[in-house]
């Protein structure tokens, strides 16, 4: 699968970047690319927890443990 780049062009604080930059301890591409990642993995950890307790198994755990 090819991945296709986007170039960009943003207004990011100074601070803010290097601040960044210090923690990853990567260059500027990297940090962008580490902090989208990290905004899509807490929305979807934010949709997981949505789901939490509203899937009923009918799994019965006693009876799948003896198969072993």
């Amino acid at each position: 699968m090819k991945i296709e780049n986007q170039k960009v062009t943003a207004y990011i604080p100074k601070e803010l970047l290097c601040k960044a930059q210090d923690i990853t301890k990567c260059g500027i591409t990297e940090t962008l690319k580490f902090g989208l990642e990290k905004v899509l993995q807490t929305k979807n950890y934010q949709k997981l927890g949505e789901l939490y307790g509203k899937y009923s198994s009918k799994l019965d755990l006693a009876k799948l443990r003896e198969d072993r």
